[in-house]
């Protein structure tokens, strides 16, 4: 059921990143109508449904139910039933988060107002529902600003001016999300609620694997790491990385959802809060999430080269320590996001050179499959040619990535279509080419069926 809930959500993602490149595509009024709001909801969206809903549960969900049990010569997971609630999570989510394009609660203004700020542009006083409190745009000067930006009954809980769309991204930047005053309650609430129920079903469906290998994955291969299959390896690290890093995002979540309806000032500095912790929290998940979906994409591309290119792959135990390196250091490098949030000039060196240097495993995989690569016997067939193209959208994503890396051009390249194409190089170039790959080469095993050539080499020619 995963692969069909995938091929749901990637459809899905695919509309609205054709809905974005359509927008893009003209200058002035485009299809959305110069509609700002709305170009940045369905931006989020993407986002979103792209990691939490399509790629993380192919990898994960799809592949790893399929091919755990069966590589460790098991019959199932530990935990069936906690499986499939997970998987019933899922596409609930889903199918939640998908109706922020249409619930829409108009902001209304709350009938609590300070006396300074219940005033009209006329000076009339403020009456009813439909007023509009312009003191929040206008303060009186004889207001400081800490008292005008005080959260606690100086201003209403949902101002009248506040955007209803999700508009701060699928970072949830604060102090903009953290504030209903800022981002009206709704579409930011759903948004919120869903990626924290995602992301703990992630954790649970982690914690299976690894139980499962350690209940009866160990007894089935009697304790011997070298018989366990490359995608097995690589399922294990990224479980192992998704316990440690998604608790983060989960904190932050619900300091988030306290911050905006049980009026706490975690992140709002107004209050004493740190807008900056937030970002920390995300991006401490946010970059380990990164080699969290490409680490499998390595025990496949470890696992499908010797196989379709007839030859021993070169280096077994280095492309194991190489994969064991990048999931450590890639907790490690997470403050290369947060170059121009104000970090010290010696700590940003410090992520700096951390992010240097996890390109050192990398390139070992490249190098030791350029290696099988030379005067190997090839098999003709679709899944080598994906195979290739995530080598190549990898290496392209590496050398792009060491740029944004040097603190100089990540500040020059800060807020530019540059670090996009850097990320979407990673994610729908080398990632989804892996998936891919995998699809074709268990195609028959998954379905009982055989593929038609002519379309998957229509399929690939038409994708890279």
């Amino acid at each position: 059921m995963y692969f069909e809930f995938v091929c749901v959500s990637g459809f899905v993602g695919l509309a609205l990143a054709t809905t974005i490149r359509a927008e893009l595509a003209y200058s002035g009024h485009g299809v959305l109508r110069n509609n700002s709001e709305l170009y940045l909801t369905i931006v989020s969206m993407h986002a979103v449904v792209m990691v939490f809903f399509v790629v993380i549960p192919a990898l994960f969900g799809a592949f790893g139910n399929f091919l755990l049990p069966t590589q460790l010569g098991v019959r199932d997971v530990v935990f069936p039933r906690l499986n499939s609630f997970m998987f019933w999570v899922t596409p609930g989510s889903f199918l939640l988060f998908l109706q922020i394009l249409t619930f829409d609660r108009p902001a209304q203004p709350s009938l609590a107002l300070h006396p300074t700020c219940a005033q009209s542009r006329s000076g009339a006083p403020a009456s009813g529902l439909g007023a509009r409190p312009t003191a929040e745009l206008s303060p009186s000067p004889n207001l400081g600003l800490a008292e005008h930006l005080a959260p606690a009954a100086r201003a209403s809980k949902v101002s009248a001016w506040a955007p209803t769309r999700l508009l701060p991204g699928w970072a949830f930047i604060t102090p903009y999300t953290s504030r209903p005053r800022f981002t009206a309650l709704g579409k930011v609430d759903i948004a919120l609620v869903v990626v924290f129920a995602v992301s703990l079903g992630s954790v649970l469906s982690a914690v299976n694997y690894v139980v499962t290998y350690r209940c009866l994955g160990a007894q089935a291969l009697g304790a011997r790491k070298e018989l366990r299959s490359f995608f097995v390896d690589a399922l294990l690290v990224g479980s192992r990385m998704m316990i440690a890093a998604n608790p983060a995002l989960l904190i932050g979540i619900l300091l988030l959802l306290s911050d905006r309806h049980l009026g706490t000032s975690v992140f709002d500095f107004s209050g004493g809060g740190d807008a900056v912790l937030f970002q920390h929290l995300f991006w401490f998940f946010g970059h380990p999430e990164v080699y969290i979906i490409i680490i499998p994409c390595f025990g496949f591309a470890n696992s499908l080269f010797p196989h379709l290119l007839r030859k021993r792959l070169s280096g077994r135990l280095s492309l194991q320590f190489s994969m064991y390196t990048i999931g450590f250091m890639g907790f490690a490098v997470w403050g290369h996001h947060m170059y121009m949030v104000g970090l010290a000039n010696t700590t940003r060196t410090l992520y700096s050179t951390m992010t240097v240097m996890i390109s050192v495993p990398a390139s070992t995989k490249v190098l030791h499959w350029c290696v099988t690569l030379a005067n190997s016997a090839p098999r003709p067939d679709v899944s080598l040619l994906f195979l290739l193209a995530f080598t190549y959208f990898f290496v392209l994503g590496g050398l792009s990535g060491m740029l944004v890396a040097h603190i100089g051009f990540d500040v020059v390249f800060h807020d530019t279509f540059y670090v996009i194409g850097h990320f979407h190089v990673m994610l729908s170039g080398a990632a989804v080419s892996c998936i891919f790959a995998a699809f074709y080469f268990y195609f028959g095993a998954i379905t009982g069926l055989r593929y038609s050539r002519h379309l998957a080499y229509t399929h690939f020619f038409c994708y890279f």
